[in-house]
């Protein structure tokens, strides 16, 4: 048995559930059917289950919600991300395969109902697997201030990272909470843009940054190399706001070994007025703090121990009916 206080209604859930893939032509669509249907039925259901909507209509099992051409569908949204990041028919299949092998391991899924007391696991493992998750976050949000507030102005949702205030680094608890992040913003985005839009932007503040606080570099490694294998095609922009000199040196060495489509994607500001330009025409004054834009309408504070338990994994940090369900 599965809750039902905190999730989407049932007609977002049918929009997204129902809306085109961003397949750039038949052909690509056609390609990642074969993946999919190269799949066992299990691989299916996970790789389906990479939408929030349709695992949440898995879950409450919702008349109609989903159809197995609806977990196709799903599955092969998955299957392009893959295709597209790898840009190859075999190594896009082997990234989907063990994108779906590290989401069964690491049950990936129970991020998603951590903080709901009223949610009913299956197994006692899959319950103590997600008590030990909830300590990890609440571990982790400590050092480090992330939430998944506001939105761009193309509906992608905005994952804020703060900078890290500790020395200590539990490396399980650290990577858990990056893909904790990433899955609500995921989420948030996909409900943001009715399943229009699949990526993120995150934004990284380095204002108040210490060097003796970053996690090991082998930690750091690990996480990249987890989140580039498994989230490929996710990352709108990257925004990195008053850089310290280290960071902007070591760019502007590895800049020119850069593909274009990442170099597109990573935006290093430095100053009040780049920020207003810059960021200005990404995100409205609305939807953005003040350190991130100085007419910035959102507040400067920021506790994540309410974004933990009150605000719904689909929404955003100041949506108004955050501690309730949308009908």
């Amino acid at each position: 048995m599965t809750s039902t206080t905190r999730a989407p209604s049932a007609d977002q859930l049918t929009r997204i559930l129902n809306s085109s893939a961003p397949f750039s032509d038949e052909a690509q669509e056609d390609v990642c059917k074969k993946m999919v249907n190269e799949l066992t039925e299990h691989e299916q259901e996970i790789a389906a289950r990479t939408s929030f909507a349709y695992w949440v209509a898995s879950e409450l099992k919702l008349a109609g919600l989903p159809s197995s051409n609806v977990r196709t569908r799903m599955a092969m949204r998955e299957a392009r991300r893959h295709l597209v990041g790898e840009r190859s028919y075999d190594k896009g299949l082997a990234a989907l395969r063990e994108c779906c092998a590290f989401r069964k391991e690491r049950k990936v899924d129970l991020l998603r109902t951590l903080f709901d007391s009223s949610w009913k696991y299956d197994s006692d493992e899959d319950a103590k697997v997600a008590q030990q998750y909830q300590s990890y976050l609440e571990e982790e949000l400590v050092k480090q201030v992330m939430v998944v507030r506001g939105k761009d102005r193309e509906s992608h949702a905005v994952v804020i990272k703060m900078p890290r205030e500790s020395t200590e680094t539990n490396e399980e608890a650290f990577i858990m909470a990056q893909l904790y992040i990433a899955e609500r913003a995921m989420a948030a985005t996909e409900f943001l843009s009715c399943g229009e839009n699949e990526k993120v932007v995150a934004i990284f503040e380095f204002g108040t940054y210490s060097s003796s606080n970053a996690p090991p570099f082998r930690v750091m490694r690990s996480m990249t190399t987890i989140l580039q294998r498994n989230y490929p095609e996710r990352l709108f922009h990257l925004v990195i706001l008053d850089p310290p000199f280290f960071m902007r040196t070591i760019y502007t060495l590895i800049h020119p070994f850069l593909s274009a489509d990442t170099n597109d994607k990573v935006i290093l500001i430095s100053n009040e007025k780049a920020k207003k330009e810059k960021l200005g025409s990404l995100i409205s004054n609305e939807q953005a703090m003040p350190f991130m834009i100085p007419e910035g309408k959102l507040s400067s504070e920021t506790d994540p121990g309410y974004f933990l338990r009150k605000v719904p994994f689909f929404k955003l940090y100041d949506d108004d009916s955050a501690d309730g369900t949308e009908d």
